[in-house]
């Protein structure tokens, strides 16, 4: 039965196929199951979306979800994501094995929550469940975009309680640093005083460094959200940098040789100054944990310590300065709208995982109070000298 572009086959007892022609005139075919009065309607909603000039297609409900998930990996290549390396990995070790060769519309919260629970079962923490989750989400809401899927099932979270709470003093700090050489010392001390994360602080070159303007900026595209950043120097941020930079020039200034005369060589090449502020050997600091457990453990900071003595952990990490920082910046009376534009926070709930207020914090608080009462009460007790 034909109707204007569109027709219906019976194709079993309570099976039939609903074939009609779209906006860009591709053929398209629909399996609906039920009475011909189902397949009737579901064929004249596709034929009145036509009419409105929307698009239509079958696809939505015949797209696999590894489909998406290919379509989501290509997404995270074009935008550079650098998450797009552990997207990949997610996808092939967990998702696509169970959900990749299901119809994506037929995907069900319920089987999500399956899912869920035999992750669990095989060890994955709550946290690597939400990564995946949240992935799982991202490629739904990609295709619902893109017009490959009209209807998206809930994807839940599970709640996390892995706040961050590591912290270091600035007596701690420097004497990590103590034990550190240069210019790694450097490197860590500036982690503390702008809380700036690992990489960001490894790629800074002197270009983003503005003595004059007296800020240091990252550029568009260069941090984990993609966003610019601009830091105010304080004097110890100056005077760190300035002495980076004096060695730094110090370590080009060519050396002269004495030659002899009978031997010709070509005259002494000036080294041009590194690009990158951290660098080892003219390159940009690598990994250094094993550098970073011997100094904390030097400096007497909570470590995991094996029966020979070798240090296998210390339990303190490279980004607790960046709550350390935080929490500094806060006592020094910025507002945690300022924190979070200096330190590149870009919602409230991470900066909130961060916890930066401690029971230490509140004790001296409390302890100020009943401090500044007592001052109050010794004060109103006292008589009165007459004149």
């Amino acid at each position: 039965m034909r109707k204007k572009t569109g027709y219906i086959q019976q194709r079993g007892e309570r099976s039939f196929r609903i074939r009609y022609v779209n906006n860009d005139g591709i053929r398209q075919s629909e399996t609906i199951t039920g009475a011909r009065e189902d397949a009737e309607r579901e064929l004249a909603i596709r034929l009145g979306e036509i009419a409105k000039g929307l698009p239509v297609s079958s696809k939505p409900n015949t797209v696999l979800f590894g489909e998406l998930a290919d379509d989501v990996l290509t997404d995270y290549e074009v935008n550079g994501y650098e998450s797009a390396v552990h997207a990949e990995t997610r996808f092939r070790l967990h998702l696509i094995p169970v959900f990749g060769k299901r119809k994506a519309a037929s995907i069900t919260t319920a089987q999500i929550k399956i899912y869920v629970v035999q992750r669990q079962k095989a060890g994955a923490s709550t946290g690597t469940v939400n990564r995946e989750l949240q992935l799982m989400r991202h490629t739904f809401r990609l295709a619902s975009q893109g017009r490959k899927l009209f209807v998206m099932p809930h994807v839940p979270m599970l709640r996390e309680t892995n706040v961050r709470t590591g912290f270091f003093t600035r007596e701690e700090v420097e004497r990590l640093c103590s034990h550190l050489k240069a210019p790694l010392n450097s490197f860590v001390l500036f982690g503390f005083l702008t809380g700036w994360r690992l990489d960001e602080i490894r790629n800074l070159k002197w270009s983003n460094v503005d003595f004059a303007a007296g800020e240091i900026r990252l550029d568009v595209g260069t941090t984990k959200n993609k966003d610019g950043r601009v830091f105010p120097m304080t004097t110890e941020i100056r005077e760190l940098l300035t002495n980076l930079k004096t060695k730094a020039k110090a370590a080009t200034t060519p050396r002269i040789q004495t030659l002899k005369p009978a031997l010709h060589v070509d005259a002494p090449t000036v080294a041009t100054l590194t690009p990158f502020v951290f660098v080892i050997r003219r390159r940009p600091i690598g990994a250094f944990r094993k550098t970073w457990r011997n100094a904390c453990h030097k400096a007497g900071l909570p470590c995991i310590v094996g029966k020979d003595g070798k240090v296998l952990k210390a339990l303190r990490i490279f980004h607790d300065l960046r709550r350390s920082a935080a929490r500094e910046l806060q006592r020094q009376g910025f507002t945690e709208g300022q924190i979070m534009r200096l330190m590149g926070h870009k919602t409230r709930s991470m900066f909130d995982r961060y916890q930066i207020v401690t029971d230490d914090d509140l004790r001296e608080k409390i302890a100020a109070l009943d401090q500044a009462k007592a001052i109050h009460a010794s004060s109103a007790v006292q008589p009165k000298r007459r004149n």
